[in-house]
């Protein structure tokens, strides 16, 4: 860490959620954690994105990612945090879906 960054720092998401089920429309990626492959399920509407980091504990994934929309990217709001549920041995499926700002990545050493 360099001296001039901060230790403490935060991207705070408040007050702005969206829900809605995706079960007709939604696209599934490839992801690879573990030394396995699985298929991780999301809505089609989202963004590409590149996985980052994934921690998995009792059926939970926990992803960053970087967006590669063109939007994201030249916003500096290029990060992304996924949180998805095991369905079974095979796929997983997002529940949690945030934007997060670049210096967000960058202050967890993923950037």
């Amino acid at each position: 860490m360099q001296s001039s960054e901060r230790k403490f720092w935060i991207d705070c998401l408040h007050e702005k959620h969206e829900c809605w089920t995706y079960d007709k429309f939604r696209t599934t990626i490839p992801i690879t954690f573990g030394g396995k492959e699985f298929k991780l399920h999301l809505p089609d509407s989202l963004p590409d994105t590149e996985i980052l980091l994934t921690v998995e504990h009792d059926e939970i994934l926990i992803i960053f990612a970087r967006s590669l929309s063109k939007w994201a990217q030249e916003a500096e709001c290029d990060g992304v945090l996924m949180v998805a549920k095991r369905l079974d041995d095979e796929n997983y499926a997002v529940a949690i879906w945030h934007e997060l700002w670049g210096y967000a990545l960058k202050h967890l050493g993923l950037r």
